[in-house]
């Protein structure tokens, strides 16, 4: 048995181990910056059209531009997260994010070995981390639908 959290799985049930470096999606960044920039195009004809097509109301344009270099840069730039995800034979994928690729790669090993060798037992703890900087509430993250979901960034 396998567990995950609070989710325990029969390795018989285990189709997919893949530890991998998950990468942001960079084509939903460029969806968001159309979407600002059409926002901020109705904004700036909404202010030009109360403002009698004054051109010195414009403040708020050059703070919504800034804001939005800052959150395309963010997103652009934002480095890939090591994850360990394990799929199910009911479509369901389970993941696992720690700092180090090699560490998921190790826990991958084991959890091969024990699905090949079902009389070997490996106990292996990994212990919730909490970041300012991630999106995630620990390390682990249950999904369900399998490999398409789009419903969980890393």
């Amino acid at each position: 048995m396998l567990w995950i959290g609070e989710a325990a799985i029969p390795l018989r049930n285990i189709t997919l181990v893949n530890p991998h470096i998950a990468k942001p999606d960079r084509w939903s960044a460029a969806g968001r910056l159309l979407m600002w920039l059409l926002g901020i195009v109705v904004i700036t004809a909404l202010e030009l059209g109360s403002s009698g097509g004054d051109l010195r109301a414009g403040g708020s344009l050059f703070v919504l531009l800034v804001a939005l270099a800052c959150l395309l840069c963010k997103d652009l730039f934002a480095r890939g997260k090591p994850v360990l995800a394990v799929e199910t034979a009911g479509g369901a994928q389970l993941v696992v994010t720690l700092p180090s690729l090699d560490e998921l790669q190790r826990i991958a090993g084991q959890i091969v070995h024990a699905i090949n060798h079902p009389e070997a037992e490996f106990t292996e703890i990994v212990h919730q981390y909490h970041s300012n900087n991630t999106n995630n509430y620990g390390p682990v993250v249950n999904m369900s639908g399998g490999r398409g979901n789009t419903g969980f960034k890393l």
